[in-house]
């Protein structure tokens, strides 16, 4: 069997801002600023991969008006919070220090996965991308969930450590630790930084 490496470049990688709304991350929807840690780290990557001219795709959860999008299991548990994603509200965009630009790819979504039923796979495969360079959060909640979607779909996950945030230190590092086991690769947004500007 022929070797296979990790070989990550501009013309084969995309940038994945996932789920960085108001609603989950600044107030009034939260008692405080809660992605303060991981914004820093999101900009430089988010500034060389724009400088880079690599695809750059934000996941959005958005429910619209008779919430038909709500899960049966939420439902069920009667999960709180869906309110803070309501279509044509402050809730359901990008906070301001990541808006998309012009020619950003922003994908609506209704599950956890960034794949389900979105579109997603196909526009990458169109743009030639292998590999996924993973930011936001939750860690333990989307961002696992689109990661065991890319690798079921032979897309590679990367998920970045400094750029993910989980719903606990507990549950992040868990998270990571399971991601580079058995998903994905788990990199410092510095390392990945490295690999795309000396490929």
């Amino acid at each position: 069997m022929a070797e296979v490496k990790l070989v990550v470049r501009p013309a084969n990688t995309a940038l994945i801002i996932h789920d960085m709304e108001n609603g989950f991350w600044k107030p009034p929807y939260t008692n405080s600023n809660k992605a303060e840690s991981i914004i820093g780290p999101i900009q430089n990557i988010l500034a060389v991969a724009r400088r880079l001219q690599m695809p750059i795709i934000y996941t959005l959860v958005v429910y619209g008006p008779q919430r038909l999008e709500v899960s049966l299991r939420r439902k069920i548990v009667d999960m709180q919070g869906v309110e803070r994603c309501d279509e044509g509200t402050p809730g359901a965009e990008v906070i301001d220090e990541l808006k998309p630009e012009a020619g950003d790819i922003v994908i609506k979504k209704i599950r956890y996965s960034g794949f389900y039923e979105t579109g997603l796979e196909q526009r990458l495969r169109r743009l030639g991308v292998q590999n996924l360079l993973i930011t936001g959060g939750s860690t333990n909640w989307g961002v696992e969930a689109l990661a065991r979607d890319a690798e079921y779909r032979d897309f590679v996950p990367i998920v970045l450590s400094d750029c993910t945030l989980g719903t606990s230190p507990e549950l992040h590092a868990a998270t990571l630790a399971n991601v580079d086991l058995f998903i994905g690769f788990v990199k410092p947004s510095d390392e990945a930084i490295r690999m795309l500007t000396t490929a």
